[in-house]
């Protein structure tokens, strides 16, 4: 299985779960969002797949556990 701790599948930064949790997460910071895209992805589109997982289509994967 694949164990990811904080993972940030999605560059977009539009998830409802950064949104409803935008005030109580400690680790993502919503006020720098936009930093933290433009130093990972630089001028690279955040909907790509290998940088945002969540618009990849995966076949054969094993089972994912998010901590």
């Amino acid at each position: 299985c694949i164990v990811a701790l904080a993972a940030q599948t999605d560059f977009t930064f539009q998830g409802a779960s950064l949104t409803e949790n935008r005030k109580s997460d400690c680790v993502l910071v919503s006020e720098r969002y936009g930093e933290l895209r433009e130093k990972y992805l630089n001028t690279q589109d955040p909907r790509d797949p290998r940088a945002s997982p969540l618009f990849a289509t995966f076949t054969d994967a094993p089972p994912v556990r998010f901590i």
